[in-house]
């Protein structure tokens, strides 16, 4: 299966309306954002998902927020705020991370009770280049938050104990240039675009029996 293949395989899952697609909602902020807004038209999948802005884990909005879309698919993107200089002194701990993850997640799940296809999504953090307010430890989103954040999200899963809920690595996608943005804030447009390829692909099963890793 091609790249070119699979992104064909999805322009048809989008196009054809007499089979029932599955809704797919982005919650994050810019990195959900950038995906549904500048990577989806880029790939002729305009429409693909719904972007629904949180910039941190909020388990006492989310449940409310996602309850009228009619979401099938969530796939949850927070961590970048949470390690922000905007976090305020400190970034969030491990702890304080994984209790709200935790929480904002299992309100998701409340959204999706009664849907018999619902399933969250975790993906891979992506990572940030290493600006100057990293590297002079004003902000912390280095590698290694990042990564340890993710490692959270895979330890809630566990906990959560759902075949609803799945982690997606993506790091063999991130790692090879997870740097080169000039923004110095996110992906570069050509990872972005094989991750939203391959996240897509796989919430909507076109993955199922094939070994990506």
């Amino acid at each position: 299966l091609t790249e070119s293949g699979l992104i064909n395989r999805l322009q048809q899952r989008l196009n054809d309306k007499s089979t029932y697609l599955p809704k797919i909602c982005a919650v994050g902020d810019s990195h959900s954002q950038f995906m549904t807004d500048f990577t989806l038209p880029l790939l002729n999948l305009t429409g693909m998902f719904e972007w629904t802005k949180y910039r941190w884990p909020n388990p006492k909005a989310i449940a409310h927020t996602l309850k009228g879309k009619n979401c099938d698919k969530v796939f949850v993107q927070i961590g970048q705020w949470p390690a922000a200089i905007k976090s305020g002194s400190n970034p969030f701990s491990f702890g304080k991370y994984h209790e709200e993850m935790r929480q904002h997640v299992q309100n998701t799940l409340t959204t999706l009770e009664n849907n018999t296809i619902g399933m969250v999504y975790l993906p891979t953090l992506d990572q940030c280049p290493l600006m100057g307010i990293i590297n002079t430890c004003q902000d912390w989103r280095t590698p290694t938050t990042m990564d340890s954040y993710t490692f959270v999200n895979q330890l809630m899963i566990q906990e959560l104990n759902t075949a609803r809920v799945k982690h997606v690595d993506t790091n063999f996608i991130i790692y090879p240039h997870w740097d080169g943005h000039t923004d110095w804030q996110h992906l570069a447009e050509d990872v972005r675009y094989r991750k939203t390829i391959f996240l897509t692909a796989l919430m909507l099963g076109e993955l199922d029996g094939i070994d990506v890793e």
